[in-house]
């Protein structure tokens, strides 16, 4: 069995085999959550990401559609859809990198901390970097960047926001870390022209 830290989970995989997608974030047990191997790497990617993303909710954290760049030992999150430029950004920055495709988001005392995962994109993590969460912005072409009022705030991020499963409490939950969330982190919409 091989153990692996992601958005500090522990999570172990049934195997012995190495998994090269996840080089990087190996740890040792115990272990917070276990999942059955799977031989092909994308059914195990979003298995993993699947079961991560229902677990984070219930303990104050959720997966958020981002790229993430480390600047000063703060993360910057820039979020959008496909198209948006978040790995045009990543590509200009590409030293600052903590990936540019899923970013883990976690509560930790009174601060949010993002983390690098090792999921899909062309510049995934390859190893686990943790920075408290300076600000989020929500890309849009050509706007200046704009801070946005908190309802507008938590739409976008929601709209972002990875989760595979649909129940009450896990929806509730996370609807409760995110209205945290945009209490303690600025969210911005618009083109960053210069990363501060």
């Amino acid at each position: 069995m091989k153990v692996y830290k992601i958005c500090d989970v522990k999570i172990a995989i049934d195997t012995n085999k190495e998994i090269d997608f996840l080089k990087g974030f190996e740890d040792v047990s115990p272990f917070d959550l276990k999942v059955d191997f799977i031989a092909d790497k994308v059914l195990l990617e979003n298995r993993i990401r699947e079961v991560l993303s229902n677990y984070l909710p219930h303990h104050n954290g959720f997966l958020l559609h981002s790229a993430g760049l480390l600047i000063d030992d703060m993360a910057f999150l820039l979020c959008g859809g496909t198209g948006s430029g978040k790995t045009h950004f990543v590509r200009l920055y590409e030293e600052l990198s903590m990936g540019d495709e899923i970013m883990g988001v976690r509560k930790i005392g009174d601060k949010f901390w993002a983390y690098s995962t090792p999921f899909g994109g062309e510049f995934p993590a390859k190893n686990n970097i943790k920075a408290e969460i300076e600000k989020v912005i929500i890309l849009q072409k050509n706007k200046r960047p704009e801070k946005l009022k908190k309802d507008k705030a938590l739409w976008e991020i929601l709209k972002n926001v990875i989760i595979f499963k649909n129940d009450k409490i896990t929806s509730q939950k996370l609807l409760d870390i995110l209205k945290e969330f945009i209490e303690v982190v600025d969210v911005y919409e618009g083109t960053p022209f210069v990363i501060p």
